[in-house]
């Protein structure tokens, strides 16, 4: 697998990775309003 295929991959996987983490905090924000 060459090297720019394998950059290209990460950062796709980087990319998901932070969207998932926002949607969590998001997530969790929004369910400690709802609580209180």
């Amino acid at each position: 697998m060459p090297e720019y295929m394998i950059a290209k991959y990460q950062k796709k996987i980087g990319i998901i990775s932070v969207f998932m983490l926002e949607t969590y905090l998001w997530a969790s924000y929004k369910a400690l309003i709802h609580i209180n």
